[in-house]
């Protein structure tokens, strides 16, 4: 375990993650070689370098990207746990929302002012055509974790109910899971960072399970988590024991 001070743990919380004097810091000098464990990180570039036309590509009414341009991303998206065949299945036609890769990419892009709308197109904005080189791929993921971490509802994806009381101790939360995920733990373990639980309970989502998706669940599509099934035969099961991977420490760092 881990001991820190009353003011140690109030300096990770509710932190403006760019100021100076911030204890958690992001390396933003990593290679694209570096990251190329991260999932989000390409794919996000993929989908800036499709935006990256003279009128960029048309939104629906509702300020979604039109059907024929997810139809083409469909199979540019391998994504964790994330079965494109069953969309297929499940839907005559595929609208944004329907491809939650691609839907995810497409506002945490928004959230972190990396796209713009311009007459009914969508577009890279200028920081984000900053951002599309290979030498920039640290400051984008960056600018992309830091979105999602700091300005995202991190409630969104599930949308159960609970409210997202994560998003202000998260540099808590990192703290210690950098300390706790050397090895294998359970998101049960993890779950106990908050200084703040949950507010809310619902009877099918536990701590845990909340926990789960709104935090090690995006750390996996960085590429800085990694998980098994908690036992070796276990086929039925969702349980899932993580840890970080070597790209977590290189990436995020503390001075406490």
């Amino acid at each position: 375990m881990f001991a820190l001070s009353h003011n140690q743990v109030m300096s990770l919380v509710q932190i403006d993650w760019e100021a100076p004097d911030c204890p958690l810091k992001l390396n933003d000098t990593l290679t694209l070689a570096d990251l190329k464990s991260s999932p989000l990180l390409k794919h996000t570039r993929l989908f800036l370098t499709h935006l990256d036309t003279d009128k960029g590509v048309k939104l629906t009414a509702k300020g979604n990207l039109n059907r024929k341009f997810v139809s083409q991303m469909l199979d540019k998206f391998p994504w964790p746990d994330y079965d494109v065949a069953t969309t297929r299945r499940m839907h005559k036609v595929i609208n944004e929302e329907d491809f939650m890769p691609l839907h995810f990419i497409r506002v945490i892009c928004e959230v972190a002012k990396l796209t713009r709308k311009y007459k009914g197109h969508l577009k890279p904005s200028r920081l984000g055509r900053s951002l599309l080189d290979d030498d920039s791929a640290g400051l984008l993921m960056d600018e992309l974790f830091t979105g999602v971490f700091q300005h995202f509802n991190l409630a969104y994806m599930d949308r159960i109910g609970v409210e997202d009381n994560l998003t202000p101790q998260m540099g808590l939360i990192l703290y210690g899971i950098s300390k706790l995920a050397d090895n294998y733990v359970t998101p049960g373990e993890l779950a106990t960072l908050p200084i703040d639980a949950f507010k809310e309970e619902h009877h099918l989502w536990t701590p845990e399970v909340l926990f789960e998706m709104r935090v090690l669940k995006y750390l996996e599509w960085f590429g800085l988590m990694e998980k098994r099934k908690h036992a070796a035969n276990d086929q039925r099961s969702r349980n899932y024991i993580y840890r970080k991977t070597a790209l977590f420490d290189r990436f995020i760092r503390f001075e406490i």
